[in-house]
């Protein structure tokens, strides 16, 4: 099964164009995300996936658990495909890229026994996410006018965490939202 599948770090092989719910892993999750750095590593200090994932989660907190639980897993795809930039992401020449993201996520849905749809209150935390950590760790510019527009950044300090203590964070959040739902 390599041929066409990733090993993750559990040891289970997924193929991310035609992923099976059933071998999708909490773990195999959080510890990629928690050791991919966000903007494609193009920040100054590390800042992994997993600890976006973890504070847009946070920011959800009024809006109930499942909503919550899809804030901590809206990025759960990029476990198996890897972080993207979105402005690459959204070329003509990424559709495929994009079907295979849109498969993992309703695999994702489905393993973890979430709507199909990702909440659009989780899409915009998602971009006030990315208003906060402009303003925080790259340094705002004027190109980031048109994306930032009409989202204000989330009320949160940004630490940015070592690896093992975002995936530790991630593996907490996750565990605290199943608890209440």
């Amino acid at each position: 099964m390599p041929g066409t599948a990733i090993q993750t770090v559990s040891g289970e092989f997924i193929d991310p164009y035609s992923p099976d719910p059933a071998r999708l892993h909490l773990t195999d999750i959080a510890h990629s995300l928690a050791y991919q750095c966000r903007y494609n590593g193009h920040i100054k200090p590390f800042y992994s996936v997993a600890q976006h994932s973890v504070i847009v989660a946070a920011s959800l907190d009024v809006y109930g658990a499942e909503t919550q639980l899809w804030g901590l897993l809206h990025d759960a795809a990029e476990a198996y495909l890897g972080d993207v930039a979105a402005p690459i992401k959204q070329r003509p020449e990424f559709a495929g890229f994009r079907a295979a993201e849109d498969r993992l996520l309703a695999a994702i849905a489905e393993r973890f026994g979430l709507p199909a749809d990702i909440p659009d209150i989780v899409r915009e935390h998602d971009r006030r996410a990315l208003t906060m950590e402009v303003q925080q760790l790259i340094g705002f510019r004027t190109e980031w006018v048109e994306w930032l527009d009409g989202y204000p950044a989330l009320p949160y300090r940004i630490l940015p965490h070592m690896p093992d203590d975002a995936e530790t964070a991630f593996l907490a959040m996750y565990a605290a939202l199943e608890a209440s739902r």
